[in-house]
């Protein structure tokens, strides 16, 4: 295992493999959440889909991020020795995201007028989304991200919370200030009076 020094950050794409809950109270600028918690394997391939890129990976998971990582193809990767708390010790910049509970995101949609992004895939976003809610899918975020307003708040979601911290940290990375991601995904939302509709 590789570890870095802080000075070095720059040279590589950050991948942070912490749990969604942990990622958006502080994270290293520009860095991509891919959480071990999830479907790891999928997720990590659909955004960095050249196994190899040179990586940074900030985990609390060293060995088993390596390890993962390692035996789906990537082996240029560096870490730092003591993950994020190493980078936030040293009092760096640090960036977040503003997670919403699905109580509030219903506020919201009540009084304001809301941009509201369903990350999940057509088959899924057909069969039931928020009313006025667009479709796309997180892996076709880099390609569309151009089509999403900056001087709006946007909000995601995907089906339990996983895959919208993805799209939200790759929102951030292209400078989207605005964004708010939806505790529990669809999961949660269909639990409130938020119109669900599904597509013909």
């Amino acid at each position: 295992m590789k570890f870095i020094e802080l000075d070095q950050i720059q040279q590589y794409e950050i991948l942070d493999t912490r749990i969604p809950d942990l990622f958006e109270r502080g994270f290293i600028p520009r860095s991509i959440n891919v959480g071990l918690n999830g479907s790891f394997e999928q997720k990590i391939k659909t955004v960095f889909p050249n196994t190899s890129t040179p990586l940074l990976v900030v985990s609390d998971k060293n060995e088993l991020s390596l390890n993962q990582l390692n035996e789906l193809g990537y082996t240029n990767l560096v870490f730092l020795e003591n993950g994020f708390k190493t980078y936030a010790q040293a009092q760096l910049p640090i960036d977040v995201i503003i997670s919403v509970s699905t109580e509030e995101f219903e506020l919201d949609l009540n009084f304001n007028n809301e941009f509201v992004v369903d990350v999940r895939k057509p088959e899924k976003y057909n069969s039931g989304h928020v009313l006025e809610a667009i479709n796309i899918p997180y892996t076709e975020l880099p390609t569309q991200i151009h089509t999403l307003p900056k001087d709006k708040v946007i909000y995601l979601y995907c089906s339990s919370g996983y895959s919208s911290m993805i799209a939200s940290s790759l929102l951030r990375k292209n400078g989207f200030l605005l964004i708010k991601n939806v505790y529990g995904g669809i999961e949660q939302i269909s639990k409130t009076k938020i119109p669900i509709i599904q597509n013909a």
